[in-house]
């Protein structure tokens, strides 16, 4: 706040407020903007025409606040009231511009286009940006999957903005990078184990990160399953230079109804010795291949001869869709 601290208030939020009640006369203050992002206002009641904030140069009053107005980092925005006529007045609240990974937003416009040139195969999604994710159909199932952000958690907030972008009465097909929990353990993510709660039975969370085939319980009555997937290809950790465990290579094979959820999930086995195809590309499409050597097949990143055991696509075939953990 630069100018009219006592007229106005800032919250952990990150919303800005006249205060409690109606606002007073002949209030002023200027609230500086600390990053770029989107503006919008959560209540909104002054005198039309006299009392309003004014952001980029745009006047709002009466009953319409701001809606994901942009904001540039160090900016600033104004309230100004006159000297009669009091109201409700106004919360307007800041959210960061939300990063979209690019390998996600062409994985879900690649299904699209797939999808438009597909008979029988409907697809649509879209972006939530308070979620920092998408919230996409499929042949009718509802499906909702959040981005791995700064290696955070997902918390509330995104939880609360993904569960307002959804059809709650639908079952749903969740996905988030992290298990939110594994092997009974107390979860890591709490709040994804209140989204599911909050959708129909059968409703259920995928994740992979670990990639260590597990599945736990959310609810008591073992309705609503997390489910971590592996990895499609044979994974091996690297510790001092030299491959040590082999986890397990596999996906996940996941029989499931628009109106009914999750019916089944069923372990296959991809015979995938390596995620890279004999002429070097990455399955996960990734560039560089240095980080896929060492850490997901355990060899060293000159090691890309006759020591890596090769499969190649024609043992699935070109018509085949597989669900499997990410990298």
């Amino acid at each position: 706040m630069s100018a009219g601290a006592s007229y106005c208030q800032l919250n952990a939020n990150n919303c800005v407020s006249d205060g409690t009640g109606n606002h007073g006369d002949n209030e002023a203050c200027t609230i500086n903007v600390l990053g770029a992002g989107k503006l919008t206002a959560t209540d909104f009641n002054t005198e039309s025409g006299y009392d309003y904030v004014t952001i980029g140069g745009t006047r709002y009053s009466g009953g319409t606040g701001p809606s994901n107005v942009a904001v540039a980092a160090g900016s600033t925005f104004t309230w100004r009231s006159d000297s009669s006529i009091t109201s409700a007045g106004f919360t307007i609240c800041w959210a960061p511009d939300a990063p979209r990974h690019q390998f996600v937003e062409d994985s879900y416009a690649a299904t699209l286009a797939l999808a438009r040139r597909t008979a029988g195969m409907d697809f649509s999604y879209d972006f939530v940006p308070g979620a920092i994710g998408h919230t996409a159909t499929f042949n009718g199932l509802q499906i909702a999957s959040f981005q791995w952000v700064n290696k955070d958690e997902v918390d509330q907030t995104r939880v609360d903005a993904m569960e307002a972008a959804l059809d709650t009465d639908k079952p749903t097909f969740v996905v988030n990078h992290e298990p939110a929990g594994n092997w009974n353990v107390p979860a890591t993510s709490p709040p994804l184990d209140n989204l599911v709660m909050a959708l129909p039975e059968r409703s259920a969370l995928f994740s992979g990160h670990t990639h260590i085939s597990a599945t736990r319980s959310i609810d008591v009555y073992g309705t609503r399953l997390e489910h971590t997937a592996p990895y499609p290809h044979a994974w091996g950790e690297i510790i001092f230079g030299a491959a040590k465990k082999q986890r397990e290579r596999g996906m996940l094979l996941v029989d499931v109804s628009p109106t009914e959820g999750v019916l089944s999930v069923t372990p296959i086995d991809t015979k995938l010795l390596s995620r890279i195809w004999p002429d070097g590309t990455a399955c996960g499409g990734v560039g560089d291949l240095t980080m896929c050597h060492r850490c997901k097949n355990g060899y060293k990143p000159d090691d890309r001869g006759s020591s890596l055991n090769w499969v190649t696509r024609s043992i699935f075939g070109a018509n085949t869709i597989f669900v499997c953990g990410g990298y």
